[in-house]
């Protein structure tokens, strides 16, 4: 009995090694931007589907602190503007953030191709919020998702049709049911963001809220006697968002990441073929042809691997091969062209990198095309061939960096 357990172990095993080893492994070219910079630190930012990339660089005596944009291999550097913390860029390339228009005259500002203009806030945004903005997100529409003070207290405001609508119930005095500190994911062109909030005793809760109708949508799982938590990660321009579910029932906890959409939850490990034994441990992306980033792990393999998922299917991205000696490793974000913008530290300092696939050869011969085709099969979704325009994709901009 016990050596057939044994066998039975060492099949398993056997069999959960080699899926792993026949998941197909992606390609890619690294670009790291301190070398094309000239800056020891470098951080990214924002990208587009267009490939426009946003970054910063440390100081570089006698250089300031500066932001650069980058596609294709071409640099530019943003002079007169600081942008946004986070999720600065919209879709059409056209940056939020601060400018000083004269001595001391520091002002809300939007950078559009090395032209900088005001940005003019909603009537009533002074009224309401009496402290500086810290912009959270930006869209094609001008609308954004700002941090703001009204009455002494924090909390989240969408800025669109010339008003401000807070979305959020930040940090507050009364009648937030515990609830705290909001966090803004992200806001899409289609006027839709995407927060999350969190307490200590109920955990984390996300909402969609749509600026167009005023609607707040909460994400929920399609499970309707199960309660539990949570957390979003990636949310694209179809309204898509990617993330974490932790649901408890009776004592018994089930978690995985999931996919949101059209108003239904899905767990991604149900999507995934069995025999496949991976495991999923956290989302890190969706883009807008919803294919998702994820670090994964095939059962019975001792390390955790970045992974592509595209409908179900996976390939593996073997960043720690593309990336020797880099460490913290975080996805800041990832187009439809397929290029994985990320931030990572080496040797204490922070550097960021450009993963950009590197095209399949097309093979000679009819029976090479044939097994070309055959594995273009097994790798249906692979990032190098998903370089197409979606619909409502952002014409390019014929003066300076293609947008």
């Amino acid at each position: 009995m016990g050596r057939m357990l044994a066998l039975a172990i060492l099949v398993t095993g056997l069999a959960a090694h080699q899926a792993a080893a026949q998941t197909p492994v992606l390609d890619y070219e690294v670009v790291d931007f301190s070398a094309i910079t000239g800056r020891a630190a470098t951080t990214g930012r924002d990208m587009i589907d267009s490939g426009l990339v946003l970054l910063s660089g440390g100081p570089a005596p006698p250089l300031p602190v500066a932001s650069f944009l980058y596609r294709d291999g071409e640099l530019e550097t943003i002079t007169g503007f600081s942008p946004a913390s986070q999720n600065p860029m919209n879709s059409l390339g056209q940056m939020v953030g601060w400018a000083e228009f004269g001595p001391g005259d520091w002002d809300n500002a939007v950078y559009d191709d090395g032209t900088i203009t005001r940005y003019e806030l909603p009537d009533n945004v002074l009224v309401n919020i009496s402290d500086s903005l810290i912009f959270h997100a930006f869209n094609v529409n001008m609308s954004a998702v700002v941090q703001g003070e009204m009455g002494g207290y924090d909390a989240v405001y969408y800025l669109g049709d010339r008003a401000s609508t807070r979305i959020g119930s930040g940090w507050c005095n009364h009648d937030c049911d515990g609830w705290t500190q909001d966090f803004v994911i992200d806001l899409n062109d289609h006027d839709q963001a995407l927060l999350n909030e969190h307490n200590d005793h109920y955990g984390s809760r996300a909402w969609i809220y749509d600026g167009r109708t005023g609607v707040k949508r909460f994400l929920r799982p399609d499970i309707s006697h199960l309660d539990g938590e949570v957390t979003p990660m990636g949310f694209n321009d179809a309204g898509t968002v990617v993330g974490e579910l932790f649901l408890f029932d009776l004592g018994d906890r089930e978690d995985g990441p999931f996919l949101y959409k059209d108003g239904q939850m899905t767990l991604l490990q149900s999507m995934v073929d069995p025999e496949a034994n991976w495991d999923f441990f956290r989302t890190l992306a969706v883009n807008n042809l919803d294919q998702i980033l994820l670090w994964g792990r095939a059962d019975g393999e001792p390390s955790t691997q970045l992974l592509y998922f595209d409908a179900g299917e996976i390939s593996i991205i073997p960043v720690s091969d593309l990336l020797p000696g880099v460490s913290s490793i975080e996805v800041v974000d990832f187009n439809i062209r397929g290029e994985i913008l990320i931030n990572g530290r080496v040797g204490g300092v922070n550097r960021a990198f450009l993963l950009v696939p590197i095209p399949i050869p097309e093979p000679a011969g009819l029976g090479a095309m044939v097994l070309g085709l055959m594995a273009m099969g097994r790798r249906r979704g692979d990032p190098v061939r998903s370089s197409g325009p979606y619909p409502g994709d952002s014409p390019s901009n014929s003066r300076g960096l293609a947008r």
